[in-house]
């Protein structure tokens, strides 16, 4: 049905599949239930042939069979080969319909093909064929990775349009779409309309959030959000960690200190990215001996320093005029197996 001759799949390939087949007469739900089983293996190529096999046989496929072929055509990675089978679909039958479109722009969205992933959810449209929340939810996971704000805000207003309830997932999508693209304003009102609509955000949505409110450097709102995680006890390192970093770009240090030693009274495992940003905000504080103190406690802690927190221990050894402890810290980068670059020379000597 799709692969044609067998010529063109590898002997490795159809020896594998022997160990795949099902036995004769069987009914076209064991086939799909043995594709699906066979897609969430990654095993594609052998999905594909006995979906061959059973096209072969005096069995009429289905959508729901067509349907495990194509998903396991996206777990593989493998975007064209379900775009291929769709469109063999679409030509010969069975009639598609929008679960087969889904899995197929899922299996596109996975591979950033979020071109496809538009396409298709016009040709679901041409043929007369009504999306569906998943389907809204594929294609502004594929905004998302192409940090298409516009597009992802746009299908939010058309799944509205359609009278559908906005997903999570869709929300989510569209917050991460214009977090990536700088939007944090647009990321925030998706976020006022997701409470609007009595949707429960998960701690993915709200630190989406929170890292556009950082890129935007308006650390005042990623503390909101920060407490409003805490309010509804779904903090995560990468909130704390976004926060810092927000605090960090708008010169905070002091808060930063302060959100340090909250991550510190948590369960959670404190790590170099919420440090360095400490450290890099203490930096822009002239704090340089602070920034010296946290280097050397973060061993205590068991948090390895990594080249980005000596460089920003060496900016801030810089900044306070700091010179012969800008030579230790190179020493102590070779002691530590850190290799200096160019920026901690360049620290170093300017």
């Amino acid at each position: 049905m799709l692969l044609g001759s067998r010529r063109k799949i590898s002997g490795r390939c159809l020896r594998v599949f022997a160990t795949a087949r099902l036995p004769k007469r069987s009914s076209l739900q064991q086939y799909a239930a043995r594709i699906a089983s066979l897609g969430k293996e990654r095993r594609w190529e052998s999905a594909l042939l006995l979906l061959n096999e059973a096209s072969a046989s005096q069995l009429r496929l289905d959508s729901i069979c067509c349907c495990a072929a194509i998903s396991a055509c996206g777990r593989s990675a493998k975007w064209s080969n379900a775009l291929q089978l769709l469109n063999t679909m679409f030509h010969h039958g069975p009639a598609p319909d929008v679960p087969c479109i889904n899995a197929t722009i899922s299996a596109c969205t996975r591979q950033g093909r979020w071109d496809w992933s538009f396409r298709l959810l016009d040709d679901l449209q041409a043929h007369q064929l009504a999306p569906s929340v998943v389907t809204y939810g594929a294609v502004a996971s594929a905004c998302e990775s192409a940090a298409m704000w516009l597009a992802a805000l746009k299908l939010l207003g058309m799944a509205r349009q359609a009278g559908l309830q906005t997903s999570l997932v869709t929300c989510s999508a569209s917050i991460s779409a214009c977090e990536k693209a700088g939007q944090w304003q647009q990321a925030c009102l998706v976020f006022e309309s997701l409470q609007l609509s009595r949707l429960q955000p998960d701690s993915v949505c709200l630190n989406a959030v929170i890292s556009a409110c950082q890129k935007g450097s308006v650390w005042e709102q990623a503390m909101h959000m920060l407490a409003f995680t805490k309010q509804k006890g779904i903090t995560t390192l990468v909130s704390f960690n976004a926060t810092i970093s927000a605090c960090e770009k708008g010169s905070q240090w002091e808060r930063t200190w302060h959100l340090l030693e909250e991550i510190r009274a948590t369960r959670l495992l404190l790590d170099v990215v919420a440090c360095n940003a400490t450290i890099s905000a203490t930096a822009k504080g002239r704090e340089w001996w602070s920034a010296v103190q946290l280097l050397a406690t973060m061993r205590v802690w068991g948090v390895r320093p990594d080249g980005i927190s000596f460089n920003a221990v060496l900016n801030a050894c810089h900044a306070g005029s700091w010179w012969p402890g800008t030579l230790e810290l190179l020493l102590e980068m070779r002691q530590s197996q850190v290799q200096p670059d160019r920026v901690s020379f360049n620290t170093s000597i300017s």
